[in-house]
């Protein structure tokens, strides 16, 4: 499942350093939908269920004025479809709605028009119990159709 933020936030946090918004409300869904998740390290269960992140900016651009901003969207399209050519994800998890048809014009670049795109807003303030339940049903689909790899390194079910 590949994941698609709009870029690292211009502050201190990352989410693979699991200290960001999107990681906890990511953890947080996955573990409603995946109980036994509460009781391992996240990132490296959603890495074994074969979940990443990328970003369609590999520069901070959420604190840029809203013009520029979009400017900075539309011209990160080409190296977003270069990043993932040749990669396989079964659907594609766009956070931050308004970046889903740039998104979308990356995976075509990439090869990857078929791939299925879900759209979910950024789980800041105003949102999080909407991503949180949005992407809980998600990966609760996941799990019922065998789609994530098992996340604990052993072969108990998922």
């Amino acid at each position: 499942m590949l994941f698609v933020g709009e870029s690292p936030p211009a502050g201190p946090t990352f989410f693979y350093d699991a200290d960001s918004i999107l990681h906890h409300a990511t953890r947080d869904a996955f573990i409603a939908a995946y109980p036994r998740l509460a009781r391992v390290e996240f990132l490296p269960a959603f890495q074994r269920m074969d979940c990443y992140l990328e970003d369609l900016s590999h520069t901070p651009i959420n604190d840029l004025p809203r013009r520029v901003r979009r400017e900075a969207q539309r011209a990160a399209v080409p190296q977003l479809g270069k990043r993932v050519a040749g990669t396989r994800p079964r659907s594609v998890v766009v956070v931050v709605t308004g970046i889903r048809d740039d998104v979308a014009r990356a995976l075509t670049t990439a090869g990857l028009e078929d791939v299925p795109i879900d759209g979910l807003p950024f789980p800041g303030q105003w949102h999080r119990s909407d991503y949180v339940s949005e992407l809980t049903d998600l990966v609760r689909q996941w799990r019922r159709h065998r789609v994530l790899l098992p996340p604990f390194g052993d072969s108990a079910r998922h």
